[in-house]
């Protein structure tokens, strides 16, 4: 028993501490959520650190309503703007790596809300 409790943790540690996890991630995806009650027109883009867009979708998105969206061979860190067409808008730094390819945003009545994935 204490031999498994040993090896799970060994197992765990990279996640842990993030050493396994660094590195290429092969996509990003993300999912996009309109947390209010109104039917609401949602555009999120992907900037890269050269300031190119890698994605810009815009969505038709009803009362709690989700989009997804995926980018193949991603960049290594980017700009995730949100922005919805009653003025509510937000963004955030993401570094990306196997372990952080995937993001949750809710778009509320008053602000944006980012989630990542975490190891």
């Amino acid at each position: 028993m204490v031999a498994a409790a040993g090896t799970a943790l060994t197992a765990g540690s990279g996640c842990l501490f993030g050493s396994a996890h660094r590195g290429r991630a092969d996509s990003v995806s993300g999912k996009v959520t309109n947390d209010a009650t109104e039917q609401r027109t949602v555009t999120a883009r992907l900037v890269t650190s050269g300031g190119g867009a890698d994605l810009e979708e815009t969505y038709e998105l009803g009362d709690y309503e989700t989009a997804e969206f995926e980018v193949q061979e991603p960049d290594d860190d980017y700009t995730l703007a949100v922005e919805a067409n009653d003025g509510v808008a937000g963004e955030t730094d993401w570094d990306v790596t196997p372990c952080s390819n995937h993001v949750s945003v809710a778009v509320g009545g008053e602000g944006v809300e980012f989630r990542f994935t975490q190891c």
